[in-house]
Order: structure tokens, then sequence, then C-alpha cells
């Protein structure tokens, strides 16, 4: 949650599960998106490979947004050396990456604070 908005995410804690992200589904729902969590805090680089649609990207550390990266386009046909990588402004430990547009219509920014819910505690 952040603000009064509420993502419901699915957990990429994995090497594996990072390095597949997004890529290769055709959407995500409203509302939805994917959260990265990372076992160590530095610059990680987020890339577009194999991505159908564009994203936002909320760049997180220790709980708190530092940064976001709006509307991060797919790629077609770029070779994977040549992907843009988007970095974070700072080390971060965490990402969330959600449709493009929502952080602008939410007005996602930097300094916020970022609350996890279990989603067995929303059915209470």
């Amino acid at each position: 949650k952040i603000g009064d908005t509420l993502f419901y995410v699915e957990v990429a804690d994995t090497s594996a599960a990072r390095i597949q992200g997004l890529s290769g589904r055709e959407s995500i729902g409203e509302g939805e998106g994917m959260l990265f969590l990372f076992d160590t805090t530095e610059a990680h680089g987020i890339w577009m490979r194999e991505m159908r649609f564009p994203i936002d990207i909320i760049w997180i550390k220790e709980g708190r947004i530092v940064g976001v990266t709006e509307r991060a386009a797919p790629e077609p046909g770029v070779p994977l050396h040549e992907l843009t990588v988007y970095r974070p402004p700072e080390p971060i430990d965490t990402v969330l990456e959600v449709n493009a547009g929502v952080a602008e219509r939410e007005r996602l920014h930097a300094g916020q604070k970022i609350e996890y819910i279990d989603a067995g505690e929303l059915r209470d």
C-alpha cells in the first residue's frame, strides 16, 4: 500500500523470478504489480527483455520510494546487449513494477512510505 493506493503484487524474490519478471506476459491487471525483493542494496537495473507492455518502475529503499521511472517502453526486436537498462537514482533494495501511467495517476513520488499487508489480513 502506498498512500491510499493498494496494489496486489506477485513477489519476485529469487534470482530466476527477478530475471523472468513480467517478461512474456500480455498485461497485468489494474491494481496489480510485481514486487522485486533484492538480497542487497545497490543500483539494481531493470530491463524490458521480452516485455509486451509499458510499465512504471517504482524504486524503493528501506520501505520508502526513492524514485519513479515512468512509462518504460518495450523494445521489441532490440538485441539483448542493446536493451535499455533503467537504473534507480540511488541504491535500492526493492522495485515495484506497475502498469504505465499508474505513478502519475496515483501521484507516487519519492519519500512516500510503502506499507506491506498480507492479503489474508484484507479478508478480516
